[in-house]
């Protein structure tokens, strides 16, 4: 489980960091904190299916294609 979460914290980061968006500004849309989202970009947390959602939504990402992979699963 621990490299999905890395992998799928790395994605989380580069989407972000593609949009020139700080974790601040991305805790601030989604309605958490920057150090909820540190930690989720670091592997160090889970997050529900419908978060992610939410987050691939704030950050205009296909979560089909970005953020899953078919060798993760």
């Amino acid at each position: 489980m621990g490299k999905i979460r890395s992998d799928l914290g790395i994605q989380i980061r580069q989407a972000r960091m593609s949009k020139k968006m700080t974790q601040s500004k991305l805790a601030e849309l989604l309605g958490c904190n920057q150090e909820y989202i540190s930690r989720l970009e670091n592997g160090l947390v889970n997050t529900t299916i419908e978060y992610l959602i939410h987050i691939a939504n704030v950050l205009d990402q296909d979560l089909n294609c970005n953020f899953i992979h078919k060798s993760d699963v």
